[in-house]
C-alpha cells in the first residue's frame, strides 16, 4: 500500500504494481518529526471530525440488512454481526468526544497504524455480511445486499481518503470478501460482476490516494509557507530593533546630502548638524589618528574610485567601535562626478568575535599569555630581527616540580589557578620586551631579546628560581613548588626557531635530571644523550623479544640471625649493539615511554619461577613502579604470576615507594588492599625521603619499611642521621611493621666505621 512517507529507492516489482493499483503517495522525508506528527493529526482528524456522522449511517445500514434478512435464518449472525457494527461506532464515538474536548497537537506514526487497523477491523465486519448472507440469498435480497456494500465502500473510502492507508485496507478488504461471496454462487453472471467490482475498487483506490495526496501535500506547503513566515518575520523584527546600518551621499565635492536619521544616529550628532559637512570630515573626526583604513579611503574619494567593506575604528565617546563603510561614484551622462552613494554598517560585535577568536587562537585560556602557536610566530620574527641587527637571543625553558602531584590530589581547578599565578609571576620576572608563554601542561617558554650573553640570562634564570622559593599563596593555602629551566642562545645554539626549542627542550631534560630548582645551558653531549636516549628506546622495544634482559637477585639478610631471608630481583639489560647497559639508564626509559608494563610482568613472572625453587621461609622482593600501579591489571598480572609459578603468595614481596599514592590516589590504595587480600607482602622503599610518608604509613599498613640508602651513607659522619635510623626503627615497632636498608649502602657505611 502506497504511503505518504516515502524514502527514495530504486522501484521493486512489488512497488510498481502498488503505483498501478493505487497511485504514488507524498513524501514527508523533508520535514521534522514535529511537522509530521502536525501532518498526520490533521490528517486523522479529518476522519474523525466524520466519526458522528459515519457510525450513524454504519448502524442505519447494519439495521436495514439486518431488517431485510432477518426471515432467512441468519437471526444468530445477524444478532452479532450488528452487535459488532454497534460495539466498534460506539468505541469510535467514544474517541471522538474525547479527542473534540482535548484536540491533540500531534499524532505518531503508531496513531495512524491504529486508524488503518481500525479501518480494517471495519471493513472484514462489513465483509463478513456477503460472505455469511449472499451465497444463499435470493435475487430481491442480493440486490439490496450489493447496493448497501456498495455504497459502504464508496461512502467509506471517502470519509477514510485523508488517511490513504486506513481507506485502502478498508475498502479492499469489504471489497475483497464481497467478490469472494459472489464467486461462491458459481453464476457466471456474478463472476463477471466480481471482476467488475475489482476494477471499480482500483478506480477507487487511485482516487482515494490522489485525494488523500493533495490533501497531505497542501498540509506541508501550508507548513512550509508558515515556517518561511516565521523566518521573514523573524528577520524583520530583528532588523528592525538591532539594525545598525545606514545610507549616506554626497555631491560632487563630498558633502554629505540627505543625511539620515540612522547614520547621525551612529556619528552621534543631529542630522542638521552634518548637513553640509564633509564625509571624510565626519568619519575623520569620529577615526583614531592617522588610521591607514581612513588614508585609503580619502585616496580613493579624491581620486574618484569606489571602495568596498572597509573597515574603520572609530571612537565615540569613550567607547571603541567599528565601523564598515562602502560606496560607489556617481557619474552624469557626461561623466562627471556627481557624488557619492554609499552604504555603512556597524560592525563592532563581528570584529571583536574576530578579535576573541583570535586570542584563543595565539594565548592560553588559563594563563593569559601566548601559547605555543603564536610564542613560534614570535621567535621567528624576533630572531629575523636579532639576525639582521646581529644582536644576542636567549630562549628559556621551564618545567614545573611536583605540579603532576598537586593537580591530581588537589584537583585540576587548583592546578590551573597555580599555574595562573606561575604565569604572573614569570611575567614579574622578565621585561617587557621579553615574551612569556605557556607551552602547554606546566611547560613554560620565554624569549628574552638584546641581551648580554650569558650574563643577563643567568640573572633572569636565577631571579626565577629564587622567586619559585616563596610559596604561591592561593585559597587551598599555601602551595611550594620549583621549576627546572633550559637555556638555548642564539647566535651559538643557530638562527632557527625550531632548533633553539628542541636544544632548550635537551638543556630542561638535563637541568632535570640533575635535580630541582636547576638551570643548565645548551651543551653539544646533550644532544648525543638525546640521540642515545632514542636509540636505547628502540633498542629496548626489542630487548624483551630478544632474550637480552636478564635477572639478577641480591640477597637480602636477617642482621638478628645473619641468615638470608631471601633476595631482591634486579632487571639487568645486556644489549648486542651496547653491551651492558645501567638500569638507572634504561629504566627511565622505559617508564616515560611505558615499556616498563611488558617488563615489569617479565620481571614478576622470571622471579616467581626462579624463587619457587628457594627454600620455604625464604622470599623474593620485586621492585614495582608508579607506572604499573597506573594499569588495572596489575593484580591480573601478580595473581597469574603466582599461578604459574606455583609461590605461594606471602614469599612474594613487592616493593614501591610513596610516588604510587602522588601518582595513583585512591587506585593505588585499593590495588594495595587487594594484594594484601592475596597474602602478598608489600614494604614501602626509600623511606624517610618523602615530604609525607608518615602519613602513607597511616594510610596503609605496609609490612616492611626500607630505610632510604642517604641515611645509611651518612651513619658515620652524620649523628643526624643513626638518630633519623633509630627513630624509624622505633616507628616501625610501634606499627608492627619491620625494617630493612639496601645492603650496598649497609656493607660502605659498615667500611668507612672500619
Amino acid at each position: 500500500m502506497p504511503e505518504t512517507e516515502q524514502t527514495e529507492s530504486p522501484r521493486s516489482p512489488t512497488n510498481s504494481l502498488s503505483a498501478f493499483l493505487f497511485g504514488d503517495g507524498v513524501s514527508l522525508n523533508d520535514l521534522e518529526e514535529q511537522e509530521r506528527r502536525r501532518i498526520r493529526v490533521a490528517q486523522i482528524g479529518a476522519v474523525v471530525q466524520l466519526v458522528p456522522l459515519t457510525m450513524t449511517i454504519n448502524i442505519l445500514n447494519a439495521s436495514v440488512i439486518a431488517y431485510a434478512f432477518w426471515d432467512t435464518g441468519s437471526n444468530i449472525f445477524l444478532g452479532f454481526w450488528v452487535l459488532m457494527i454497534a460495539l466498534q461506532a460506539g468505541i469510535a464515538l467514544v474517541s471522538w468526544r474525547q479527542k473534540r474536548d482535548k484536540p491533540p497537537t500531534g499524532a505518531s506514526a503508531r496513531a495512524v497504524r491504529r486508524a488503518v487497523l481500525h479501518a480494517a477491523l471495519l471493513g472484514l465486519t462489513w465483509g463478513a455480511a456477503p460472505l455469511a448472507l449472499f451465497p444463499q440469498a435470493d435475487t430481491i435480497h442480493q440486490l439490496v445486499l450489493a447496493a448497501m456494500v456498495a455504497g459502504m465502500a464508496s461512502g467509506g473510502a471517502f470519509c477514510l481518503s485523508t488517511v490513504p492507508n486506513a481507506g485502502l485496507a478498508y475498502t479492499w478488504t469489504l471489497v475483497l470478501a464481497a467478490g469472494i461471496a459472489l464467486l461462491e454462487t458459481n453464476d457466471r453472471i456474478f463472476a463477471v460482476t466480481a471482476f467488475m467490482l475489482l476494477v471499480y475498487a482500483v478506480y477507487v483506490s487511485r482516487n482515494l490516494v490522489a485525494h488523500g495526496v493533495l490533501f497531505a501535500r497542501h498540509l506541508r506547503d501550508q507548513l512550509k509557507l508558515e515556517a518561511q513566515r516565521e523566518v521573514i518575520s523573524l528577520l524583520l523584527n530583528d532588523f528592525q530593533e538591532h539594525a545598525s546600518d545606514w545610507l549616506w551621499e554626497t555631491d560632487a565635492k563630498g558633502m554629505l546630502v540627505d543625511v539620515s536619521d540612522r547614520f547621525a544616529e551612529a556619528a552621534g550628532q543631529a542630522p542638521t548638524t552634518l548637513q553640509d559637512r564633509k564625509f571624510i570630515e565626519v568619519i575623520g573626526s569620529r577615526s583614531l589618528y592617522r588610521s591607514p583604513e581612513l588614508q585609503d579611503i580619502r585616496k580613493r574619494m579624491a581620486a574618484g574610485a569606489s571602495f568596498r567593506d572597509v573597515v574603520l575604528p572609530v571612537t565615540l565617546g569613550s567607547e571603541r567601535r567599528y565601523w564598515m563603510l562602502s560606496a560607489k561614484p556617481v557619474f552624469d551622462g557626461s561623466g562627471q562626478l556627481t557624488g557619492y552613494h554609499g552604504f555603512g554598517t556597524d560592525v563592532t560585535d563581528k570584529k571583536l568575535a574576530e578579535e576573541r577568536i583570535t586570542r584563543l587562537a595565539r594565548y592560553d585560556t588559563v594563563t593569559g599569555l601566548p601559547n605555543r602557536t603564536y610564542f613560534h610566530e614570535e621567535v621567528d620574527r624576533i630572531l629575523t630581527d636579532a639576525r639582521e641587527r646581529n644582536r644576542s637571543v636567549a630562549m628559556l625553558y621551564l618545567d614545573l616540580d611536583r605540579f603532576k602531584s598537586i593537580n591530581d590530589t588537589l584537583g585540576h581547578h587548583v592546578g590551573d589557578v597555580l599555574l595562573s599565578h606561575v604565569g604572573k609571576r614569570l611575567r614579574a620576572c622578565v621585561r617587557d620586551r621579553d615574551i612569556v608563554a605557556r607551552l602547554g601542561g606546566d611547560e613554560f617558554a620565554i624569549l628574552q631579546s638584546c641581551v648580554d650573553q650569558p650574563v643577563d640570562t643567568m640573572i633572569l634564570a636565577r631571579q626565577i628560581i629564587d622567586a619559585f622559593k616563596v610559596p604561591f599563596r592561593l585559597d587551598h593555602g599555601d602551595i611550594a613548588i620549583g621549576t627546572s629551566i633550559g637555556i638555548a642562545a642564539a647566535p651559538g645554539d643557530g638562527w632557527s626557531a625550531a632548533a633553539m626549542m628542541k636544544k632548550a627542550d635537551m638543556a630542561l631534560y638535563s637541568a632535570k635530571a640533575d635535580g630541582a630548582g636547576v638551570y643548565r645551558f645548551f651543551e653539544p653531549e646533550m644532544e648525543a644523550w638525546a640521540h642515545r636516549r632514542r636509540a636505547l628506546e628502540e633498542g629496548l622495544r626489542s630487548a624483551l623479544d630478544n632474550g637480552e634482559l636478564h635477572l639478577v637477585y641480591q640477597p637480602l639478610v636477617d642482621m638478628n640471625g645473619w641468615r638470608i631471608a631471601g633476595c631482591e630481583a634486579l632487571a639487568r639489560w645486556t644489549s648486542a649493539e651496547w653491551g651492558a647497559v645501567s638500569p638507572a639508564e634504561f629504566i627511565p626509559v622505559a617508564e616515560a615511554t611505558g615499556l616498563i608494563e611488558p617488563i615489569g610482568e617479565w620481571v614478576l613472572r622470571e622471579a616467581t619461577k626462579t624463587a619457587r625453587h628457594w627454600p620455604a621461609d625464604t622470599v623474593v622482593a620485586v621492585n614495582l613502579s608508579p607506572v604499573q600501579f597506573k594499569n588495572q591489571k596489575l593484580l591480573a598480572t601478580v595473581v597469574a604470576a603466582l599461578a604459574e609459578s606455583g609461590l605461594p603468595p606471602h614469599r612474594l614481596e613487592l616493593e614501591m615507594t610513596e610516588s604510587i599514592f602522588i601518582d595513583g590516589g585512591e587506585q593505588a590504595k585499593e590495588i594495595l588492599k587487594n594484594l594484601r587480600t592475596l597474602g602478598v607482602r608489600t614494604s614501602l622503599d626509600d623511606f624517610g625521603t618523602g615530604y609525607s610518608s608518615l602519613s602513607y604509613l597511616l594510610r596503609f599498613p605496609f609490612d616492611k619499611i626500607k630505610i632510604d640508602k642517604s641515611f645509611i651513607d651518612d651513619v658515620a659522619a652524620k649523628d643526624e642521621s643513626l638518630a633519623i635510623i633509630h627513630a624509624i626503627v622505633a616507628l616501625a615497632d610501634a606499627l608492627g611493621m619491620s625494617t630493612t636498608a639496601d645492603p650496598r649502602a649497609v656493607e660502605r657505611s659498615t667500611r668507612r666505621n672500619n
